[in-house]
């Protein structure tokens, strides 16, 4: 026979969960922050295979392509 009950089993598992806006707020700072660093992060890979076609050639990606990737 189990030693919980079903009511200290209920129990915690309905506990309801809490959010802080300091962690709300953190976690969107924290997400704006990766988005913007992807960002520029492209922004200089784009540069730098328009700069430099052999590292492009191989890679495989042509001129076109890398015009598309600024869309």
């Amino acid at each position: 026979m189990s030693c919980y009950s079903h009511s200290e089993r209920d129990v915690a598992f309905a506990a309801p969960r809490t959010f802080s806006l300091r962690a709300v707020l953190s976690r969107i700072d924290h997400n704006l922050r990766r988005a913007r660093d992807r960002r520029r992060q492209r922004q200089e890979l784009i540069d730098y295979l328009r700069s430099d076609h052999r590292a492009a050639r191989d890679l495989g990606i042509s001129i076109n392509e890398i015009d598309n990737l600024c869309r």
